[in-house]
């Protein structure tokens, strides 16, 4: 009888070093898991902060993709303009030419 008391003793003691075990374990797990929880919501926060980031980039890109277009519209129409000035230039210095050839001849 002994012998049987002792032994469940023993096994009272190694269940309750199990015991002691596991809950340290899930203390551990708990603690871990608070940890990944705050990486995660930190990482959410930093992935919407940069595509907000992005968003407003994109914006600006098209504004600024916008200004080039209406630039490179005026550029056309001031080289047009510039093109129809020199040729206006050229039939004026042809038509001089021919003046002065005419008062030369004189």
């Amino acid at each position: 009888m002994q012998h049987s008391l002792q032994e469940n003793i023993e096994e009272m003691m190694d269940l309750k070093q199990e015991q002691e075990a596991s809950a340290q374990r899930i203390m551990e797990l708990e603690f871990d898991l608070q940890q990944k929880d705050a990486t995660l919501a930190r990482v959410a926060k930093e992935t919407t902060e940069k595509s907000e980031r992005i968003c407003a980039l994109e914006e600006e890109l098209d504004e600024k993709t916008a200004e080039v277009d209406v630039i490179q519209t005026e550029l056309k129409a001031s080289e047009k303009s510039l093109q129809m000035a020199m040729e206006e230039l050229e039939k004026s210095n042809e038509e001089v030419e021919d003046l002065r050839c005419k008062f030369a001849g004189w």
